[in-house]
């Protein structure tokens, strides 16, 4: 039974930076494009009406990708921290997906690597900054075919709105 999850997929420059920093630094290949995950992944019914609806309410999302941080865990997760004037419609989207709209909205660039990878990526990834818009929500169906898992698109919802959040 497939996955389905709804991320922002980064706009190139931003994505191709951080995948360079992910493949030439730290020799690490996700499974999807550089992202800001909404919300885990849903086995079993995904509120796709509930994210439609909230699309329709919310604009594009102005948001500032970077500087680096990184979660405490074992697992050593380097991520870039996401903030900027779009927070209120991250936190509409989670809300529309089933959470409480408290995500820590990030984006990781490696997880699960040696200590030296993991301090070469947060060494690599310190001056990374960008202002990006971000105008369309994907849907994307993950399977896992008892080898590695495997994504294709599902659904791309356009951010339609352009009135203020409260």
């Amino acid at each position: 039974m497939p996955r389905l999850l709804a991320c922002l997929f980064l706009p190139d420059p931003v994505a191709a930076a951080i995948r360079r920093v992910q493949t030439d630094v730290a020799d690490y290949r996700p499974l999807l494009p550089p992202h800001l995950t909404l919300a885990p992944p849903v086995d079993d019914g995904f509120p796709v009406g509930a994210l439609r609806a909230a699309c329709r309410e919310v604009g594009p999302l102005d948001l500032v990708v970077g500087p680096p941080g990184s979660f405490p865990s074992a697992e050593r997760v380097a991520f870039l921290q996401v903030t900027g004037p779009g927070l209120p419609g991250l936190a509409r989207l989670n809300r529309a997906l089933g959470g409480t709209g408290d995500l820590v909205p990030h984006v990781t660039i490696v997880r699960g690597l040696s200590r030296e990878l993991f301090d070469a990526t947060m060494a690599a990834a310190a001056g990374m900054r960008w202002a990006v818009r971000v105008d369309e929500v994907h849907v994307v169906s993950m399977t896992h075919d008892g080898a590695r898992w495997r994504w294709e698109p599902y659904e791309t919802l356009t951010l339609e709105s352009h009135a203020a959040l409260p």
